[in-house]
């Protein structure tokens, strides 16, 4: 009996204080590895440093703390000593138990950096990404995109050179070659369209006929045996 009332006691635990999911890490490690790595290669051609922190409160339990990245290394918040010029990502994220009337928060939002004219959280909402997007179900995306279009804010002020775009080294999918065709991409994928919109205005020119000739039938009838109708 004993054991049968512990069970009962864990069934209705998992049932009233539902699992919760890990908060920490937001960005997966293969996905921080290759944002570091493209931090990096902004560095090298701009002489400006980047990265991501994100503090991460969890109240249901779960695991929280200090996720970061930056041109230095997947997991190594930026060292601004090392550096002559940066700009970082930060954010602090409050994640509230399910039992809780309280929401998830941001308990803040900005970019750290000693540009003269340092890229903005108004330029990030250009461009659809705002505080909010934290709390998103893509909010890890939310997070590489936000770190990954710092250098691109960087260059358009004016403080560093565009970063050069750098051709895929993976081949191109055979359903993406080029077709060797100087006519519209449009009407090489959607040439079915046309020639459905071209039948349907075929028939309907042959029922409209079928019409008129009806109506100059009956016509020819009502004046009778004497008349045709050419």
């Amino acid at each position: 009996m004993p054991r049968l009332v512990a069970t009962l006691l864990a069934v209705i635990a998992l049932l009233c204080f539902p699992a919760t999911s890990a908060a920490v890490p937001i960005v997966e490690q293969a996905d921080a590895d290759e944002l570091a790595q493209a931090l990096a290669e902004a560095t090298d051609e701009q002489d400006v440093c980047y990265g991501w922190e994100v503090q991460v409160q969890d109240e249901s339990g779960g695991p929280g703390g200090l996720e970061a990245g930056s041109s230095q290394g997947p997991g190594r918040p930026l060292d601004r000593a090392g550096c002559r010029r940066y700009a970082v990502l930060q954010a602090g994220v409050v994640y509230t138990s399910e039992t809780s009337e309280s929401e998830d928060s941001v308990s803040s939002f900005g970019i750290d950096s000693n540009l003269p004219r340092p890229p903005t959280t108004g330029q990030l909402a250009e461009l659809g990404y705002d505080e909010s997007s934290l709390l998103s179900e893509d909010d890890d995306q939310a997070v590489i995109d936000m770190t990954g279009v710092l250098p691109l804010l960087v260059a358009e002020a004016g403080l560093a050179p565009y970063v050069p775009f750098e051709a895929p080294t993976e081949p191109i999918p055979a359903a993406d070659r080029p077709t060797d065709s100087p006519s519209s991409d449009w009407w090489r994928a959607y040439w079915w369209v046309a020639a459905l919109g071209a039948l349907g205005a075929g028939l309907l020119v042959l029922v409209a006929g079928a019409g008129v000739m009806s109506v100059l039938r009956g016509r020819a009838a009502e004046r009778g045996p004497g008349s045709r109708v050419s």
